[in-house]
């Protein structure tokens, strides 16, 4: 069992996230790469082995700030399933939307019937599967094994910066597949993630690939990136759009000075 899990966290390495926020320190990755130093924030979804019962599943959630769970949609959903791949194409046994506005907290997912089986409780900033951006794997009772720890979560981190281009790293849920759902990065000059879901993008770019983790890129259609400037990175899990793409699915951001 020990080494299943051992496995278990290989395969997903990519998508983990130990930390709500990390900040990028390491002097000789930022010189050969020229990625700068930077503060990075992503939506965080955990699940004690104590929070489960035979009748109810307690979450804890910690969104990014300026999220609005109920009103846009915030949405837990649950598998019944070995896996711990997000089963997209897979019906969840439940769903509930988030019940209030405060950007982290927890929450009770009453009146279900829970077996000795294993489960994949997953967050949702939205109403689609296409929008989870967190999962918690919740084992068999035979596995004698907690909830897996860590959960998958999303994440967004500069790894380049030119003059005209911005690379950048990302990871989401195994599962997701990023062009297909939408999933969209907005680059934000001279601010930070306190306006990323009501002040559209200063440059953005729909995510072209459908691994779940990988390295992706934004070239400015004008203007470069200012010396001493601050910029913001946000990494949106679907609403993509040519024109005016939704802000409200925002998984995970984060800050740098150009």
């Amino acid at each position: 069992m020990a080494n299943e899990r051992a496995d278990r966290a290989a395969r997903l390495a990519p998508a983990l996230q130990n930390h709500r926020t990390t900040k990028t320190k390491e002097k000789s990755m930022a010189k050969e790469l020229n990625a700068p130093s930077q503060q990075a924030l992503v939506t965080s979804f955990t699940i004690k082995p104590e929070d489960v019962t035979g009748t109810q599943i307690t979450y804890r959630y910690d969104t990014m700030p300026g999220n609005q769970p109920n009103a846009y949609g915030n949405t837990v959903f649950i598998w019944q399933t070995s896996q711990v791949f997000i089963p997209v194409s897979t019906q969840p046994a439940h769903s509930q939307i988030v019940q209030n506005n405060q950007p982290n907290g927890s929450s009770i997912f009453q009146g279900l019937s829970v077996s000795s089986e294993s489960y994949l409780v997953a967050f949702a900033v939205g109403n689609s599967v296409k929008n989870i951006v967190a999962a918690v794997f919740v084992p068999s009772t035979d596995s004698n094994q907690p909830p897996y720890d860590p959960v998958q979560a999303p994440s967004i981190l500069v790894t380049n910066k030119g003059s005209t281009s911005v690379s950048f790293s990302y990871a989401m849920p195994a599962g997701m597949t990023p062009q297909a759902d939408g999933d969209w990065v907005g680059l934000w000059q001279g601010q930070t993630e306190a306006v990323l879901y009501n002040m559209p993008a200063t440059w953005f770019v729909q995510l072209g690939s459908n691994n779940n983790a990988g390295n992706f890129g934004i070239n400015l259609s004008s203007g470069n990136i200012q010396r001493g400037v601050t910029y913001t990175l946000g990494y949106f899990k679907g609403g993509y759009a040519q024109s005016n793409p939704k802000q409200t699915t925002l998984a995970a951001s984060t800050t740098f000075v150009g």
